[in-house]
């Protein structure tokens, strides 16, 4: 489990992704990860959560999916493009994550279902796009 002490508070998010604080609650309305305010003390976000969640949501608008997708969909969506990048990814480091997650109320089935329907789209969409790639190569070498 995540230490609470890794929260940053609303200005200092906005500071680390040089946004204003409105961007920011735009963002929260959005679905980005927040944890609420207990005992008087403001609320807060984690940097990487919330840079998986951008990262996720920038990526999926980038390939014109414009499914709906919960925020751990999104930060699921750009952990697995991160982790496949990531030398020192490992199953249990992958697992940490997961259970980091787990601060915002999300069961640890939510955050398989997350893991495993992302999984399955970005397979789903890479094969898409190779056959799109052989078709439109096969059509030039057709035209030659």
């Amino acid at each position: 489990m995540i230490d609470k002490a890794c929260f940053v508070s609303q200005q200092e998010i906005a500071e680390h992704f040089n946004v204003n604080r409105t961007t920011i609650r735009a963002w929260t309305k959005q679905g980005m990860p927040y944890l609420n305010a207990d005992r008087g003390k403001s609320g807060g976000y984690h940097i990487g959560h919330t840079l998986f969640w951008y990262s996720g949501k920038s990526h999926l608008q980038t390939i014109g999916y414009h499914v709906e997708t919960s925020a751990l969909e999104k930060i699921m969506f750009a952990r697995l493009l991160s982790s496949e990048r990531d030398e020192y990814s490992s199953e249990e480091t992958e697992h940490r994550f997961d259970e980091g997650l787990q601060i915002y109320g999300y069961s640890p089935e939510d955050v398989s279902k997350a893991r495993n329907k992302m999984a399955g789209f970005l397979a789903g969409w890479r094969h898409a796009v190779s056959v799109r790639r052989a078709s439109m190569e096969q059509s030039a070498d057709t035209e030659q």
